[in-house]
């Protein structure tokens, strides 16, 4: 399925350990954490906010992006991004906010100065 969305929030940039650290924060101890702040410390990324007309903008790009585990998503989507783009499970080629709290939070550890008042269809 096509989904309609606009970017309202657009670079290329690069994080250190300690800012990619700061963005995993809630996964403090999990035994990935390392590996996800070592792969996104290592070079730049492309960061985007999407924008939808409805309320579920995030399940829908989470739904594009299929499951975590890029081998899931080979099996179970493999239409998704992560099934035709990921590596592994770190490197997995897309992150989504899980809920609009974890969104606002991530939005300004990338874009500080975005505010969602500003943008529409």
């Amino acid at each position: 399925a096509v989904v309609s969305t606009q970017s309202t929030g657009d670079t290329v940039t690069s994080w250190s350990k300690g800012e990619a650290k700061e963005f995993y924060r809630e996964h403090d101890g999990k035994f990935f954490q390392q590996r996800l702040v070592e792969f996104m410390s290592s070079g730049e990324f492309h960061a985007l906010v999407l924008a939808h007309k409805t309320d579920d903008a995030i399940l829908k790009w989470r739904g594009m992006l299929g499951m975590t585990k890029c081998y899931k998503s080979r099996e179970f989507d493999r239409r998704s991004i992560r099934a035709l783009y990921g590596l592994s499970d770190t490197r997995n080629a897309g992150h989504g906010s899980d809920s609009v709290e974890s969104f606002e939070k991530e939005v300004k550890l990338l874009f500080p100065s975005w505010d969602y008042k500003e943008w529409s269809f």
